[in-house]
């Protein structure tokens, strides 16, 4: 019987074994597929902030200098049109008043 008995208490030991080296497979398969998702967030971080990086700057670039520099030149093209407007209206209170003179010198030379 005690033959038996240390065969029965082999085959526990040996199923005790097969679980116990299962369940550290199990645990090494877990550890191995967190390191792998801890490589891809910490992949994800980084490209994040490179793109957070260069979407600031382009931010402040358009803050600081091309909104300002877009102010600028249209209050100059404003002032420009004006000028324009002005200098037309000038151009054709002249051309009115040499139209008028040059009326007046026909109607004289027709009398």
């Amino acid at each position: 019987m005690a033959s038996v008995y240390v065969y029965h208490d082999f085959i526990k030991l040996v199923n005790n074994w097969l679980f116990v080296q299962t369940a550290a497979a199990d645990r090494m398969e877990k550890a191995l597929e967190l390191d792998l998702e801890a490589e891809v967030l910490d992949e994800q971080v980084r490209l994040l902030s490179k793109e957070l990086r260069t979407t600031t700057q382009r931010v402040n670039l358009f803050e600081k200098v091309k909104i300002p520099e877009t102010k600028a030149n249209i209050k100059r093209i404003g002032i420009f049109l004006g000028d324009e407007q002005v200098n037309a209206v000038v151009r054709s209170k002249i051309s009115k008043k040499k139209l008028q003179a040059a009326a007046v010198v026909s109607g004289e030379a027709d009398q």
